[in-house]
């Protein structure tokens, strides 16, 4: 992980153990959101799939949250997460 203690924190949030697998983790993860109601498809909030260029580009210029993110992301990174989100 990026950030190994914040990872931890989540991790015991979540009842898992600190080496937890990466797919368990995400299962975890996604099992709590949907949980909470929260939707996880980008599609299913009514997103045009042809406006993910354009909110990667968007979420690519606004350096005050990349800055602050562990790991350096490139557009085409967040352009990935959409289109695996969508």
């Amino acid at each position: 992980p990026a950030a190994p203690e914040k990872t931890a924190l989540v991790l015991e949030a979540l009842g898992l153990a600190p080496a937890s697998d990466p797919a368990a983790v995400l299962e975890a993860a996604y099992g709590w959101c949907a949980g909470t109601g929260c939707e996880m498809r980008l599609s299913a909030c009514n997103v045009p799939q042809d406006d993910l260029e354009v909110m990667a580009t968007e979420a690519h210029a606004i350096r005050r949250l990349l800055d602050n993110n562990p790991r350096d992301m490139s557009r085409e990174d967040i352009l990935a997460i959409y289109r695996a989100a969508y």
